[in-house]
């Protein structure tokens, strides 16, 4: 996620829930768990030195150095790789400094994927995240009565609480800022779909001509 207003939405309304993206940002070792990959690596012509009866973890195992690592395979059958040990200044698969262990062989992860997962590819099974569309200080008379087009580009899912739109009128000469009013957003609109909300800035009697009125969302996120 980036740093821009929309991602920092889109971050915020997902809260500490579990959530899915492309398969693409998952890193991918394949010097370290592909078998082809592996050996074209770190052994056979890689290996330069042989020393046996080594241990790892109490296991008897035959360390096969070289210029990128020091492996450790087990002495006996099945011969599994039990350990990688880096060489100061290697980097395998963006990797460095690295000494990895190897264990629990045929044993799953025990992993249960989780059945409450937000997806960012499917904006719509977010909660609401609305952004303002345009703002309108036509109604700004006696009193000044603003509004704010605005669009769900999220979902319908329960948030924390409803989102909140701050109007805020601000000299545009000095930057004072002159008045502001809030306004929440209810009921909640579908993905993609638009609304609008208003209030009233108090103390102000119409907008001078010199001032600016923003409207920004606050979208509370999951609950």
């Amino acid at each position: 996620m980036g740093t821009d207003a929309l991602s920092q939405n889109l971050v915020k309304a997902a809260g500490s829930s579990w959530w899915k993206g492309s398969s693409s940002i998952v890193p991918q070792l394949p010097d370290f768990t592909g078998g082809i990959s592996f050996r074209n690596t770190f052994l056979g012509t890689a290996v330069t030195q042989r020393t046996d009866h080594a241990s790892v973890d109490g296991h008897d195992a035959v360390e096969l150095s070289g210029p990128r690592a020091d492996v450790y395979i087990a002495a006996n059958s099945p011969y599994r790789v039990l350990r990688v040990h880096l060489k100061n200044g290697v980097v395998i698969d963006g990797i460095s400094a690295a000494d990895l262990r190897y264990s629990n062989f045929d044993k799953g992860f025990g992993i249960v994927a989780p059945t409450d997962v937000i997806d960012f590819s499917n904006l719509s099974t977010l909660t609401p995240i609305y952004t303002v569309l345009s703002v309108d200080t036509s109604g700004c008379g006696s009193p000044c009565v603003v509004s704010a087009s605005l669009k769900n580009i999220g979902g319908m899912r329960p948030a924390k609480g409803p989102s909140t739109i701050t109007f805020t009128m601000t000299d545009a000469a000095t930057g004072h800022v002159l008045g502001s009013c809030q306004a929440q957003v209810r009921p909640d609109v579908g993905y993609n779909s638009t609304t609008g909300v208003s209030c009233t800035i108090g103390g102000v009697s119409g907008a001078p001509n010199a001032a600016i009125v923003t409207a920004t969302a606050d979208n509370p996120g999951q609950a």
